[in-house]
């Protein structure tokens, strides 16, 4: 079932409609328009309109305007459709209402059922959408067992349940699902914020957990809990529910332990869910309560939100101690291309099953020098950044070789400084040649870390496709938050460090550990902890030859030599992949195909 066409079942709807659909109508408006679209629904399938769903709605206006859509695109998921157009892009942030496609819910619940076997068991699974929405997985979930035709329609939604805070979201559920079933048979629904408020009278396991649970990013003023509610989350959910997780995750927890001895839960989470700091307690207990056995990652962005996704498959596991048997694999599916079978990750991370369906390399070494041992990594914090305000001006000569520049992310390309050459942004406003004055910081404190950081070193920006550095040898560079400062404890290392951070193993090794932590798919967070865990070559004489490349691409880049910076690059990949003992050329070739060229020169052969 997890094969299904991707196509199927997409609610769709004239133009016309949506157009005349009201602009953050209120409640009462978005239910008549709603109980007009149910009764248009059930008219051209010849069903009973839903029991007390939207009868207390009517409206001529929408009647008229409901019976101009053409038959065919009248489907029980239109509802769900048409409560996420209602919605204000402020009510869907706030409440992270972001409803799902038709087509991606027919995917995830069909990884659901495909751990199943549906076909030996006397009744429908039970099945519970604990943030319900418009009854899309509801709806996915009825499709999918009305297909292998051992149950009537009715049979199928009683054994259905929807919880959600929002009473129309439930109430489009139900309308959806009783449509579908061509009766008037209702799904059991329940209101309340299902973190914290359980149906007493409903059952206290599920075969099976579906659904697109709310995200609600702990880090944002608008999503973000109050003091009450954090702490009635902790009382629940103890220390899972610690620091910044987002609530998505405690979804993901809370269906693990409602799942019957054998149950299988599929949610649609944001992939920060594989690699983020704050989440590291949501797998750990996940790890605990059940086995990991496949993971859909989403390649379109198929919501809204502008959130990646991905849906996690688990299966519970028998007993509390029961252990994984053997590494075992996890099935995992990049969008609809073919399932790969990569090793079932641990709590620590769930990064490389993303890593691996994007096509990072796998890479390895038997080497005990860690970075950390030859050098220290240091990141900015909030002070370091408003305590550059008042003592940032534009550079009056470039090429003064005393001034301290201040270098963004931005500026920051494999062992190239665009300092000067590219416009960047920092703290609002747009610099061509930022450089720092450090008797204006007015923050003692600040003043002392920033001359701390006038060393020789490495600066390494954060959000990277790989691992992206520059040299800073005689200490003029001063690092903006969030670029990370790598200084060695003895000067004659950094260009052996340069070398070993700006190698095809640093960055599949980093990407492999980090995959999903970026703002963007492909993305992936450099932080310090991790970069401080850095392998180290044990090969010495390719690891010399591979510092001799990169201070030689550091100095084409400076004198604008574009052919000799781009041929230092190719010579340091060869080098630093046989300093690190790679035999196979694969993360070589991914490396080079990630790399940022100079203008001209993307399409060059490694």
């Amino acid at each position: 079932m997890g094969s299904l066409d991707l196509s199927s079942s997409e609610a769709s709807v004239t133009s016309e409609f949506w157009s005349t659909l009201p602009i953050a109508p209120d409640r009462q408006v978005v239910r008549n328009i709603l109980g007009a679209l149910t009764s248009r629904i059930a008219q051209v399938h010849d069903v009973p309109a839903p029991h007390g769903f939207f009868e207390s709605a009517s409206s001529e206006e929408w009647a008229t305007a409901c019976a101009l859509i053409p038959s065919a695109q009248c489907t029980a998921d239109l509802l769900g459709a048409t409560l996420e157009v209602l919605l204000s892009p402020e009510e869907r942030r706030a409440h992270g209402a972001h409803f799902t496609p038709p087509h991606v819910a027919d995917v995830v619940v069909g990884l659901a059922f495909d751990e199943l076997d549906l076909r030996s068991r006397p009744a429908p699974p039970l099945v519970w959408d604990p943030a319900s929405g418009g009854g899309a997985f509801l709806l996915a979930a009825a499709r999918q067992l009305d297909e292998i035709g051992r149950w009537t329609r009715k049979e199928i939604v009683s054994r259905m349940y929807a919880s959600d805070v929002d009473p129309v979201a439930l109430e489009v559920s139900g309308a959806a699902l009783s449509l579908w079933s061509g009766s008037t048979t209702q799904p059991f629904t329940h209101r309340g914020d299902t973190l914290l408020d359980v149906a007493a009278a409903w059952p206290a396991s599920y075969d099976v957990v579906v659904g697109n649970p709310p995200f609600l990013s702990q880090l944002r003023s608008g999503t973000s809990r109050d003091e009450a509610r954090r702490q009635k989350l902790r009382e629940v959910f103890e220390d899972v529910a610690a620091g910044y997780v987002d609530d998505s995750g405690l979804f993901l927890v809370l269906a693990l332990t409602r799942l019957e001895a054998d149950g299988i839960a599929a949610l649609v989470l944001p992939d920060s869910i594989l690699a983020a700091r704050d989440s590291r307690s949501v797998r750990k207990a996940a790890d605990e309560l059940a086995e990991f056995r496949a993971l859909w990652i989403d390649s379109c962005q198929s919501f809204d939100a502008a959130v990646d996704v991905v849906a996690p498959v688990f299966a519970k596991r028998g007993k509390p101690d029961d252990t994984h048997q053997g590494p075992g694999k996890t099935s995992v599916i990049f969008g609809s291309s073919p399932p790969v079978q990569l090793l079932r990750p641990g709590p620590s991370t769930w990064s490389p099953l993303l890593a691996g369906a994007q096509g990072v390399p796998v890479v390895a070494t038997s080497s005990a020098l860690r970075l950390d041992l030859k050098a220290s990594v240091t990141a900015g914090f909030r002070q370091h950044f408003y305590g550059l305000s008042g003592a940032i001006r534009e550079s009056q000569e470039i090429a003064d070789p005393n001034e301290l520049r201040l270098v963004t992310s931005g500026a920051i390309e494999p062992l190239r400084l665009l300092w000067g050459g590219r416009p960047v942004r920092f703290a609002g406003s747009k610099w061509s040649a930022p450089v720092v004055d450090l008797d204006l910081i007015e923050d003692g404190a600040v003043r002392t870390w920033f001359e701390a950081r006038s060393v020789p070193k490495l600066l390494l920006a954060t959000q990277t496709r790989v691992l992206e550095a520059v040299v800073d040898p005689v200490g003029v560079l001063l690092p903006s938050v969030p670029v990370l400062s790598l200084e060695p404890y003895d000067s004659d290392d950094l260009w052996l460090l340069a070398a070993a951070v700006s190698s095809p193993f640093a960055s599949a090794w980093m990407a492999t550990r980090n995959a999903g932590s970026g703002m963007s798919q492909g993305t992936f967070r450099v932080r310090s902890r991790e970069l401080s865990g850095l392998p180290l070559p044990e090969n010495q004489d390719a690891w010399f030859a591979g510092a001799r490349h990169a201070q030689d691409a550091h100095e084409a880049s400076s004198a604008g030599d574009d052919a000799a910076y781009v041929a230092s690059m190719r010579a340091l990949g060869g080098s630093m992949t046989g300093a690190y003992g790679v035999v196979s050329p694969e993360s070589a070739l991914w490396w080079w195909g990630r790399l940022r060229m100079p203008e001209g020169f993307a399409a060059e052969a490694y």
